[in-house]
């Protein structure tokens, strides 16, 4: 079942129907990140976001438990995608679930 919630929150960062919304927004928040969204609006989100050599902005995150990063990366200064990547050496009962 959590693998279910998971798979559904990285589906959610695909979902471009949300974009023309949250550009109308006045106060963005990391709820408001979505498909689309132009480059500055996500750095006044994330200002901590770092460039990594290969084009992708990148920030650590704890997600379910998991310590991580999420990595966004943008096309013509909009956000193209993004995801949540933790990498376990180990797969366990308490780390699976």
């Amino acid at each position: 079942m959590a693998a279910v919630g998971i798979c559904a929150l990285l589906l959610a960062g695909c979902d471009s129907r949300n974009a023309a919304k949250n550009s109308q927004q006045k106060t963005l928040t990391p709820d408001s990140i979505a498909v689309g969204m132009g480059l500055a609006d996500f750095y006044s989100v994330f200002p901590q976001a770092r460039l990594s050599s290969d084009g992708e902005w990148s920030r650590p995150d704890e997600l379910f438990g998991l310590r991580g990063d999420w990595t966004y990366s943008f096309y013509h200064k909009r956000l193209s995608w993004y995801l949540f990547n933790s990498y376990q050496p180990q797969v366990n009962k308490a780390n699976f679930d």
